[in-house]
């Protein structure tokens, strides 16, 4: 459990990602470049916020044309009926209180990565996501609560030097894209810590 306590996961999380920030980058451009393009963005969607985390869970460094892998187009459907089945129990969690919906996310939230991963089918990935993060989730949940906490008093800092320093509109908004980029791939190398630790389990 060391190695899944908040403190390592987030830690972890900035070692991952920043390491591969430029490649991931790249293939944030491609997909910008590729997403008009009907069937083949449901995949290069799934390659870059599902098969990247694949990757750097097992220690790659990640290529940008690894999004247009065939694989992600041949499991769009499973991945996407695990999306929605996943959401509407968030949902209907949230009925009964904010705590079930997150235990809920957090216990189905790499149901979709084992689907692209390990080429499970839908149910069996989520109840095996479930089996995974048993008796983890409070760890996971610190991690990302305090990674939030973390982006937003780091962005109300950011916030007040660009007034202080009265920058230029389009320098603040590239500026602003670019740590936007740290906080994704930031939290990208989380998800890839935490399921190449709990997909030792498996």
């Amino acid at each position: 459990m060391e190695n899944l306590s908040f403190v390592k996961i987030i830690e972890q999380g900035f070692k991952i990602g920043l390491k591969n920030f430029l490649t991931i980058l790249t293939a944030f451009i491609l997909w910008l470049l590729t997403c008009w393009i009907p069937y083949l963005n449901i995949g290069t969607t799934i390659g870059l916020f599902i098969g990247v985390v694949v990757e750097m869970s097992k220690g790659n460094i990640v290529s940008p044309l690894k999004i247009f892998d065939k694989i992600y187009r041949k499991r769009m459907g499973e991945v996407l009926l695990t999306g929605v089945l996943i959401n509407l129990s968030v949902l209907t969690g949230l009925i009964a209180g904010i705590i079930p919906a997150i235990v809920f996310s957090i216990a189905w939230g790499f149901a979709a990565i084992l689907v692209i991963d390990k080429e499970m089918d839908f149910s069996k990935a989520i109840a095996e996501s479930n089996r995974l993060t048993y008796g983890k989730k409070w760890n996971i949940f610190g991690a990302y609560f305090f990674f939030i906490l973390l982006i937003f008093m780091v962005s109300l800092i950011f916030l007040l030097i660009f007034r202080a320093l009265n920058l230029p509109l389009g320098i603040t908004i590239f500026l602003g894209i670019i740590i936007l980029m740290i906080y994704i791939v930031v939290f990208m190398g989380m998800e890839a810590h935490i399921y190449s630790e709990i997909s030792k389990n498996i």
